[in-house]
């Protein structure tokens, strides 16, 4: 088993490492897994590790079976676990037989990162020297460690590729001599860690690579002990800035999106839109089809601009009586009318310094259009009955999924009020037109309904995804969100399939055998069915043993999980 020294530095890697022996009991979680499963190592100790990890692929056969049973390794198999507060998480697993010095599995080693893949594996894991070097040249991170000398005592394989030097190169170097990072150059590191006893996390530098160049880098550096707390030395990790860069531009958006979901180019225009509204005070006109989300782009063009501390005030102009509109928006004095009994503050008042958000604009009648063209001119107002004026100091958004040009042309809508309000015009595409948006908008939408549910966890089957791309979505994002939501409460398994649906999905069933016989007609289609048909035979054929099915396919264990997960088999 592990000594003091190696648990130091599994404790100061930034990838999560679960120790489990082989009767599935937790032995060690290092900091990164207490803080990603919610157990401390010491509540953990002992439990079934499907009880802290709740690792979905668990229900499918436990992988410490497959992996002592076969000896071999599971490696960057995309799954979910669930925290010990229900959050679901998606990781990359790593999954590597754990031996002791005489070669024997004597558990495993569970490899855990909350990103989309891992580059290289855990493997071999013979004795120390091995272990460690296994662990570090499992990760994206450059890692080197050094001796209380100052001396290179390792370098893992991601380092060499960022410096272009090799471990062979550096090993017995002094640090500074071979890196020269900024710190090294103003004060060391290691001499400052010795003293404050604190690591060092996340701090912007650089250092220099075998061809003389500046490297931009993130680094961490931790001391490393033996059991009896006397310092061995320091382990370095770092980020290569550019690659870190790439990455985060790759899997996230370097700004806020305020829940609009997708990657599509048309949806990264209607953020930069929103991003250049949210710089003004100007009228912004939304349009879009009912479901597109013009409530979500109103509030975040409010909440990202100069008003966000100020109230945003949505108003449903179809909701309100044409008798109340001017009471609603304006306010009254008491006595105004029959009912008046009391002075009422109307939205624009409510709405001070902040956004008032009206939509569904083009269901005002015209004499309402009048009275607001007025205040938007003036930027004041009269309570109705009153005669004190009030201030308009309101930015207006307002919102329409009708044709305001057809409108104007019927004469149900005032040409200059319009003008008034499309000083900005902001155009949400619907669904049908970024379709390419779907997966990721089907996963945000599944990770709402499991909080909001909280007793299970769903996927969609590949044919119900292939339905949904070819369904033309009148609704957009809101009817996909009852369709998903239907889905999700009728399913007694762990997929979501075409017949889960059928009832709700378009026109319901007649609708659903519609899209599925053009579906069936995909060339696409038939292979990938084609393609599960062989894959359920073969298991079939053999008993489903995995080990014979995969010498059946002449692939690795990894691929006939991917596959097996694939076709939701």
């Amino acid at each position: 088993m592990m000594n003091s020294k190696e648990f130091q530095i599994i404790n100061s890697l930034n990838d999560a490492i679960v120790l489990i022996d082989a009767n599935r009991k937790i032995i060690h979680l290092n900091t990164k897994a207490e803080e990603i499963t919610g157990f401390t190592t010491k509540e953990a100790k002992g439990k079934s590790c499907f009880d802290v990890l709740n690792i979905e692929l668990c229900k499918n056969g436990c992988p410490i079976d497959e992996v002592v049973s076969e000896e071999q390794c599971l490696n960057n198999f995309d799954v979910n676990l669930k925290s010990r507060d229900g959050k679901s998480i998606q990781i990359c697993l790593n999954t590597t037989p754990l031996r002791d010095a005489s070669g024997a599995i004597i558990g495993i080693i569970d490899n855990i990162r909350v990103i989309d893949h891992v580059k290289t594996i855990i493997a071999d894991l013979d004795d120390e020297k091995m272990r460690i070097e296994a662990i570090l040249n499992s990760l994206d991170e450059g890692v080197y460690t050094i001796n209380t000398e100052w001396e290179i005592t390792s370098l893992n394989k991601t380092a060499e590729r960022i410096t272009g030097f090799s471990e062979k190169e550096v090993i017995g170097k002094v640090c500074s001599d071979v890196f020269a990072t900024s710190l090294c150059r103003n004060s060391c590191p290691l001499k400052r860690l010795l003293t404050d006893k604190e690591s060092i996390r996340n701090v912007n530098s650089s250092l220099t690579g075998k061809n003389g160049k500046d490297i931009p880098i993130i680094l961490n550096m931790a001391l490393f002990t033996d059991k009896h707390q006397n310092v061995l030395g320091g382990v370095t990790s770092f980020w290569d800035v550019k690659t870190l860069e790439a990455q985060v531009k790759s899997h996230t958006r370097m700004r806020p999106t305020h829940g609009i979901v997708g990657d599509s180019p048309k949806i990264e225009s209607l953020l930069d839109l929103i991003a250049t509204a949210a710089k003004s005070n100007v009228n912004v006109l939304v349009t879009g089809e009912s479901g597109t989300g013009k409530n979500l782009v109103a509030k975040a063009i409010h909440f990202s601009g100069a008003r966000k501390d100020g109230p945003f005030i949505k108003v449903n102009m179809s909701a309100i009586p044409e008798t109340l509109i001017e009471s609603e928006l304006y306010g009254h004095v008491k006595g105004a009318f029959t009912g008046a009994d009391r002075n009422n503050m109307g939205k624009f008042e409510i709405a001070q310094g902040g956004t008032l958000f009206l939509d569904e604009i083009s269901e005002m009648s015209i004499h309402a259009q009048a009275k607001l063209l007025q205040v938007i001119q003036d930027k004041e107002f009269y309570p109705v009955g009153g005669n004190v004026v009030r201030n308009a100091d309101v930015r207006i958004i307002a919102a329409t999924n009708t044709n305001l040009y057809q409108e104007i042309a019927e004469k149900r809508f005032r040409e200059d009020l319009y003008f008034r309000l499309n000083v900005f015009p902001i155009a949400i595409p619907p669904l049908r037109d970024r379709i390419e948006d779907l997966p990721i908008i089907i996963h945000h939408i599944l990770e709402k309904l499991l909080i909001l549910y909280g007793n299970k966890q769903l996927s969609i089957s590949p044919g119900l995804l292939e339905t949904l791309c070819q369904y033309n979505w009148p609704g957009n994002i809101r009817e996909l969100e009852n369709v998903l939501e239907y889905g999700f409460l009728c399913t007694d398994g762990n997929v979501i399939t075409n017949e889960s649906v059928a009832n709700v999905l378009g026109g319901g069933a007649a609708a659903i055998e519609e899209t599925q016989n053009m579906t069936m007609e995909s060339p696409e289609t038939m292979r990938t069915n084609k393609e599960r048909e062989q894959l359920l035979k073969i298991l079939s054929d053999t008993g489903w043993n995995k080990k014979e099915t995969s010498k059946v396919l002449g692939v690795d264990r990894t691929t006939l999980w991917r596959r097996m997960k694939k076709y939701g088999i």
